[in-house]
């Protein structure tokens, strides 16, 4: 909200209570988007459905990309369920290219060490992009993956892929300048990444907020080595 508020493009959305917070009569998700001020855009499927405040993508798979309000609904109850203490957010699901940002410094001072992105091998029938991560299957299941979630990153898979992208190219400038902006305006200090995803694939891709993850000041060596490609 705090960065929508200042101009920086995110995915509509909306937040559901805590399931803790419900009525005894329940809490109905499409009730919820009708009164947002996001309805219209929240019509359009897919969506994405994810709890508020969790970390390390606790409580995000492919799963979580609903593409019809029962799905939804079911995903809604699901969630509130295993988190019923948690906010739940309904966005729409951005479906251009991600990328994590690396950054350095508080302020003025803060400034971009690094751009990578997650390149998702759906999107790129000439895998492998990374000819150090070979790709020598052509599973299905891994081929329709587009969900950057707790599953993909707690064991190795070649999707997505990882490529460091020059920050000073256009797709790098655009996402970088996104990303710095968005930590300044969050009071970000020190250290830590913020993740960006397109909207939109193509020329006409606008960079969006995704979430922001905040590392220590001593990390600024593991950044370094990390971004360093």
């Amino acid at each position: 909200m705090v960065l929508e508020h200042y101009g920086i493009p995110t995915a509509p959305f909306v937040c559901m209570p805590p399931r803790t917070s419900w009525p005894t009569s329940g809490c109905c998700p499409i009730a919820i988007i009708e009164k947002s001020r996001h309805r219209q855009a929240l019509q359009s499927f897919p969506l994405f459905v994810k709890p508020s405040s969790v970390s390390t993508g606790i409580g995000i798979s492919q799963l979580n990309k609903v593409k019809s309000q029962s799905e939804l609904v079911d995903v809604v109850e699901e969630i509130s369920k295993r988190y019923p203490t948690q906010t739940i957010l309904i966005e729409q699901f951005l479906g251009g290219r991600e990328f994590t940002v690396g950054i350095l410094g508080t302020g003025v001072d803060a400034r971009v060490i690094g751009v990578r992105e997650l390149v998702f091998l759906k999107d790129n029938p000439q895998f492998p992009i990374d000819p150090t991560h070979p790709y020598d299957t052509h599973d299905s299941h891994l081929l329709d993956l587009d969900v950057y979630g707790r599953d993909l990153k707690h064991q190795w898979s070649p999707n997505p892929q990882h490529v460091d992208i020059d920050p000073n190219n256009t797709v790098g400038q655009a996402v970088a300048e996104v990303a710095l902006q968005s930590w300044r305006l969050l009071g970000c200090r020190d250290g830590g990444r913020i993740d960006i995803r397109h909207d939109v694939k193509g020329p006409a891709a606008i960079p969006n907020f995704i979430e922001v993850r905040k590392l220590l000041q001593s990390y600024e060596a593991t950044l370094r080595i990390s971004f360093a490609g």
